[in-house]
């Protein structure tokens, strides 16, 4: 029988063409899987808070509240009951017989822009405490990886833009975008945060292993 070189090689490739579609199918069918399954998880966790969501804002929508009342009321829902009921009782002995929603909303119109801006400041305090428990472990990775980049070089964090957003709508000035995280926390204490590691230098951490809360 006459060998043809050219059809043995075409053959040849062929069948490498052929296992590498095969291969490739596979992976295709296995990251199908994994984006399905993905898919599936995000899905529920969003439907479910979603849901939650819905379930929580309802009665607040259909009482008038509005995005624009969240500060006022994240800030009399912080206040002890004491303090709660003497903010409301004006309101609810002005419609005896009302809803605890109804007085709150009323009580929330009459102070709109007072409880607004304290709630405002709680959530930044908030912030600024999550944060602080953020610079700890700034700290902890460090000890922990000493021959590792210093965190400081590392990408700065969401939360940390989120804290230098509303820094900088509080205080009317503009903030760094795309920078390493010890530039962002430089900015943040220049700027009155009232954070800890002040004091740690570049490339180091405390040798005992304590923070620094100067």
């Amino acid at each position: 029988m006459f060998f043809n070189p050219d059809a043995e090689k075409a053959k040849r490739a062929l069948h490498q063409a052929e296992k590498e579609a095969e291969e490739a199918r596979e992976k295709l069918a296995e990251l199908r899987r994994v984006a399905r399954a993905a898919s599936g998880k995000a899905a529920k966790l969003t439907d479910g808070r979603s849901a939650s969501a819905h379930a929580i804002y309802t009665p607040y929508e259909e009482a008038g509240f509005s995005r624009e009342h969240a500060p006022a009321l994240y800030y009399l829902r912080s206040l002890d009951l004491e303090r709660f009921n003497a903010a409301l009782r004006p309101f609810a002995e002005a419609k005896p017989g009302q809803r605890l929603i109804v007085s709150e909303y009323d009580a929330i119109t009459a102070n709109l822009e007072e409880w607004n801006r304290r709630g405002e400041k709680l959530y930044y305090e908030k912030e600024v405490r999550a944060y602080d428990r953020d610079c700890e472990g700034f700290a902890r990775w460090q000890m922990e990886h000493p021959d590792e980049k210093d965190w400081r070089e590392l990408p700065a964090t969401r939360r940390q833009y989120f804290l230098m957003w509303r820094t900088a709508i509080a205080k009317d000035i503009d903030y760094p975008r795309r920078v390493k995280r010890g530039v962002a926390h430089d900015w943040l204490v220049e700027h009155g945060a009232n954070l800890r590691l002040k004091k740690l230098p570049p490339n180091s951490a405390p040798s005992n292993g304590e923070i620094s809360s100067e």
